[in-house]
């Protein structure tokens, strides 16, 4: 499973790069950073229009659309094409995700 850089270094509010899901079953985005701000995953079925779109965060039994911390989030990506984490409510500090899909 390659690794793909969708957020690199970060410090504004706006999308990262999408992940290709296509006939993929799972993605995990992985989020690091020391920083103030709130990173939401949105996935896509032709890469123009966007939804907001939940995972299993750190392991969690629930699910969540954003997360404000370093982390990891597991994404079920069949039904998907495109996954994208965007950096929205940014106060400070630097944030990366990478993202892999299988």
């Amino acid at each position: 499973m390659a690794a793909s850089v969708l957020l690199n270094n970060v410090m504004a509010n706006g999308p990262g790069l999408a992940l290709d899901c296509t006939n993929k079953k799972r993605a995990l985005l992985r989020i690091t950073g020391k920083f103030h701000a709130d990173v939401v995953f949105e996935a896509s079925l032709d890469g123009v229009d966007y939804f907001s779109y939940s995972g299993r965060a750190n392991g969690a039994g629930s699910r969540v659309a954003v997360v404000s911390a370093p982390g990891y989030v597991v994404f079920e990506v069949e039904p998907i094409v495109y996954l994208r984490p965007k950096v929205s409510r940014y106060e400070s500090g630097a944030i990366t995700v990478v993202g892999y899909a299988e």
